[in-house]
């Protein structure tokens, strides 16, 4: 893939990035993983993994690996340079909607029509993030839907379907301590980090 389909690859992204960097992670999968084979799903996943322990959003740190992988450290700022701008002038835009035209019906159905598609799109990235994570391979019945609705044929000679108990347990207890507890996430980040490098490996 050429830097220039790279560009405007995330320049759309930049569009419909509606609902915050998580809604992204469908749409990063189907192009570079699935369709453009940029990066393999072990990667994709240590990727999503890498960005919750660095600075700024899950989008932009794919945008950079992405375009410095492609063409190098110019890549890296093009192809996040191209994520970002779509974004800066559609916050400006929304910005002066809502301050103009907030109360009227359409504002309204656009805004009650875009919520329930970001959280089937978040939705979406919890499956994947499942799938990378907690299981040997792709959830049976999601192989079975992508492969009616979007014809993504699932890969040959794959694992059988099993769970991995270990990384079920950091999940549960992860949530459990978000919900229950006032531990910073990033001390819960670097603890799982720990368990998984002593027992995961």
């Amino acid at each position: 893939m050429s830097l220039f389909a790279l560009i405007l690859l995330f320049m759309e992204y930049g569009i419909l990035c509606l609902g915050g960097g998580y809604v992204l992670i469908p749409l990063l999968t189907a192009d570079l993983v699935e369709k453009h084979h940029l990066i393999t799903p072990e990667v994709f996943g240590q990727l999503i993994s890498l960005a919750q322990m660095t600075p700024g959003p899950i989008g932009i740190n794919i945008a950079t690996y992405v375009g410095f992988t492609t063409a190098g450290i110019p890549g890296a700022i093009l192809v996040s340079i191209a994520l970002i701008i779509p974004s800066f002038f559609l916050v400006i835009l929304t910005r002066y909607i809502l301050e103009n035209y907030s109360h009227t019906i359409w504002v309204r159905g656009v805004l009650s029509g875009l919520t329930p598609a970001a959280l089937a799109l978040i939705f979406i990235a919890v499956l994947i993030f499942s799938e990378i994570s907690i299981f040997t391979t792709e959830i049976p019945w999601v192989q079975n839907i992508q492969e009616a609705i979007l014809g993504i044929v699932p890969a040959e000679n794959q694992p059988p379907f099993q769970i991995r108990y270990l990384p079920l347990l950091i999940a549960g207890i992860t949530i459990f301590l978000q919900f229950k507890t006032k531990i910073s996430f990033i001390w819960i980040l670097l603890a799982s980090a720990l368990v998984g490098a002593l027992f995961c490996a």
